[in-house]
């Protein structure tokens, strides 16, 4: 924990039209759901098991077998053994009730889990149990999100250009400079030799060739914001506001896709088949069956957004929203 620094400016150091980039920020984290509060908030009683999830708000949701992790507003934590059959409260100390946007493994059993104010947990028990990291009222920004590279280095990052980076499996983070200001950065994606490509808001994009150690920007291509990026298998895309979608073999040329629906995507898998899925704002669901070249709207026009989607088993896909955790078949 002492290697957790904390920011030099305060929330208050940003105003005027930063204030309108952290609501759509906070808008892009929840799929435009309701404003979150950065304050934490009492948390309501749960019962040691539920079975409906559909009351619970789930920004990112992972899977390692049949155990599935899904981390929402609140500070809630659900956790299942049987691919989401059956749920229970997962044990977190203390309890903040400051929302949780994201989580990923990071070894067998091993996870961490981040939110807003610097919010950061640790479990060692596939989530039944979790310890605190880091916490602070005094600096509510938010962290975003959380990836892990195929060397098992782990990063971590959100508003106001922050990103930290962990070499132990989560037990202690450090910052890192990736040189590109003081930008608010959504999500990020690796492959096996090195590369990440991390992305954000106002058409930002951020790689790496080594690793992590070392980055540069990518010459600007799209002025909006970026909130999903994913490795496919022989390309990079990069999707988010209004459904634009980009796509790129080496990462510095990107080149835009057509997209079938104009409505911001929140976040996207490849499946083990090869095929792609983003989901969205309003429902939306898109796949790719041809490495990310075009897409096809497979559902849309919901009530109720999508902000996560995980593959638990070959063709079974979990998604994550406002209306909880979904089960979809796709064979």
């Amino acid at each position: 924990m002492e290697d957790i620094v904390l920011p030099r400016q305060s929330w208050a150091h940003a105003q005027g039209w930063r204030s309108t980039v952290i609501g759509a920020l906070a808008c892009a984290v929840v799929a435009a759901a309701a404003a979150f509060a950065f304050a934490p908030r009492e948390l309501p009683d749960f019962p040691a098991t539920e079975n409906d999830m559909s009351q619970i708000l789930v920004n990112g949701v992972l899977t390692s077998g049949e155990n599935v992790i899904a981390v929402g507003e609140l500070g809630e934590i659900r956790i299942t053994g049987d691919g989401g059959e059956n749920w229970t409260v997962a044990d977190v100390v203390p309890k903040r009730g400051s929302t949780l946007t994201n989580a990923a493994y990071l070894d067998k059993g091993v996870a961490v889990a981040v939110g807003h104010d610097l919010w950061m947990l640790r479990t060692e028990d596939d989530g039944r149990t979790w310890q605190e990291l880091s916490y602070s009222e005094e600096f509510s920004e938010p962290m975003l999100g959380i990836h892990v590279t195929a060397t098992g280095r782990a990063f971590a990052f959100g508003s106001f250009g922050r990103v930290m980076v962990s070499d132990d499996r989560g037990k202690t983070w450090t910052m890192k400079d990736v040189g590109a200001g003081d930008w608010h950065y959504y999500a990020m994606a690796s492959d096996d030799r090195g590369h990440i490509m991390l992305v954000g808001e106002q058409g930002l994009v951020v790689r790496s060739k080594d690793n992590g150690e070392t980055w540069s920007k990518v010459e600007p291509f799209y002025p909006g914001s970026f909130f999903g990026v994913l490795k496919l298998e022989n390309a990079w895309l990069a999707y988010g506001l209004r459904g634009r979608l980009f796509r790129s073999a080496d990462g510095e040329n990107w080149t835009e896709l057509e997209s079938p629906i104009p409505v911001s995507l929140f976040d996207g898998v490849v499946l083990r088949s090869g095929r792609v899925l983003l989901v969205g704002q309003g429902g939306t669901v898109l796949s790719s069956i041809n490495d990310g070249r075009t897409f096809s709207v497979l559902q849309s026009g919901g009530l109720h957004s999508l902000t996560s989607v995980t593959e638990l088993s070959p063709g079974v896909v979990l998604v994550g929203g406002e209306n909880g955790i979904t089960k979809l078949n796709m064979q």
